[in-house]
């Protein structure tokens, strides 16, 4: 009996002494006071750990139970990130504050944690099981404070800077380039000389361009192309230099633009070229076409789309209106705008609060509504969206004071559905009065 008692106790404290080395739901791992379930490989005898802010780098590989997601060591750099709040109990950031530089670790999450809060993930993949087990293997490998990181940065700029610095006095050295450059840093060396206009803000340049590295690596070209590069000019297109080297060219010009970085690439570089990196582009300057044309080319198109969104029964009693009441005004941004009375007051803009009298008209004369009803003109906020397209377009022609007759057609009012006693496919007509513009 005694001997039996004995073995019972003696089991007790090995499962107790067990429990205490080994986590039962992750067997081999301990369970932190944090939550996070750790097993040591190996500790460097280094006593200071990262703390939230500091920079680290590790070695990490992270898997499932039989697959392999992620592997430091097949990338081409090193792992490096700042050590956040914990988003999840137990996450990697508690895991990465129990280490220090040189020990090496593995911790143990739940699936679904990784990828639906640190990956924020809508949902789990197709083959990751909920509630299976995901093992992080982890070496520290280097930690730095804010302060270290920022001016281990800092010295890295500097250095790439000098570097490049040193690469484009070097090719205009070789290639014999006495230019002084622009105060912006650009070098602008013009190989032929254009004619007319400088380009303006809004006009459409043609341009034949192509794009290099100093070391002669080609970046983009479309010199053999039939079709030239367009680009609207005051709009951000590609870099800063390039930008202003174009400023500088008019219709027919030819020349070669150096873009350092700081005008360039920057610090952080673009698609496919690296930070501080040099650019050399060759442009020619084919064709400036002005905003005035563009802008009366958009309406044209505007007006010609807007024309054949009418129906053929509403477009036949449009044209037979505007024929009897000899109406000969060409339509502006879809609609028929006439001045009876110039305002002399504050224009209207859009996010004005305006207070306009009306009266609404059908083709045929009917009156369909008016405010003068109640004798209270109606007030809105222009460009939100409260009153039809047409009446947008048509009081941002006027000024406070003025009265204008507007004709709206259907696409630019209420439609193919109609509204209320409006008729679907309905072009209205509109005596505004603007009364105040605030």
């Amino acid at each position: 009996m005694q001997k039996i008692i004995y073995n019972i106790v003696f089991i007790i404290i090995s499962l107790l002494f067990f429990n205490s080395c080994s986590h039962q739901k992750y067997p081999g791992f301990h369970e932190s006071e944090k939550g996070v379930f750790y097993k040591t490989h190996k500790l460097s005898g280094d006593t200071v750990k990262p703390v939230l802010g500091d920079y680290v780098t590790v070695s990490m590989q992270y898997r499932l139970t039989d697959t392999v997601l992620f592997d430091s060591e097949k990338m081409p750099d090193k792992v490096s990130f700042q050590v956040g709040n914990p988003i999840f109990r137990g996450d990697i950031y508690e895991a990465i504050k129990m280490m220090s530089v040189g020990d090496s670790m593995s911790f143990v999450v739940v699936a679904d944690s990784f990828f639906l809060k640190t990956a924020a993930s809508q949902q789990l993949p197709d083959f990751v099981t909920a509630g299976e087990p995901m093992y992080y293997n982890v070496k520290l490998l280097e930690r730095q404070t804010p302060q270290q990181h920022k001016s281990i940065l800092e010295q890295m700029h500097l250095d790439a800077r000098k570097k490049e610095m040193s690469l484009l006095l070097s090719y205009l050295r070789e290639n014999k380039i006495e230019t002084a450059p622009l105060p912006s840093g650009l070098y602008y060396l013009e190989q032929k000389r254009g004619r007319g206009p400088l380009p303006d803000t809004g006009d459409i340049l043609k341009v034949k361009l192509k794009v290099s590295e100093l070391n002669g690596k080609q970046l983009y070209s479309n010199q053999n192309s039939t079709v030239p590069l367009q680009i609207e000019f005051g709009k951000p297109f590609d870099t800063r230099g390039f930008m202003q080297g174009l400023s500088l060219m008019r219709k027919g010009a030819r020349t070669r633009l150096l873009v350092p970085s700081i005008i360039g690439v920057g610090a952080y570089g673009m698609q496919g070229v690296e930070a501080y990196t040099t650019l050399e582009y060759e442009v020619e300057l084919l064709d400036i076409t002005p905003y005035s044309t563009i802008l009366k080319q958009r309406v044209e198109e505007q007006n010609n789309y807007s024309k054949s969104k009418l129906s053929k029964d509403e477009l036949s009693k449009l044209d037979n209106y505007l024929s009897k009441n000899g109406i000969n005004q060409q339509r502006t941004s879809g609609i028929y705008y006439i001045e009876n009375k110039r305002g002399s007051g504050k224009k209207a803009v859009h996010g004005s609060t305006v207070e306009v009298h009306y009266k609404l008209f059908d083709l045929q004369g009917n009156l369909l509504g008016t405010s003068h009803k109640n004798e209270r003109p109606f007030k809105f906020v222009l460009g939100t969206g409260a009153v039809i397209k047409g009446w947008e377009v048509g009081i941002k022609l006027m000024r406070e004071g003025g009265m204008a007759t507007i004709i709206v057609p259907s696409n630019m009012a209420y439609g193919e559905n109609g509204k209320g006693n409006i008729p679907p496919n309905t072009t209205l007509v509109f005596d505004l009065y603007l009364v105040s513009v605030n």
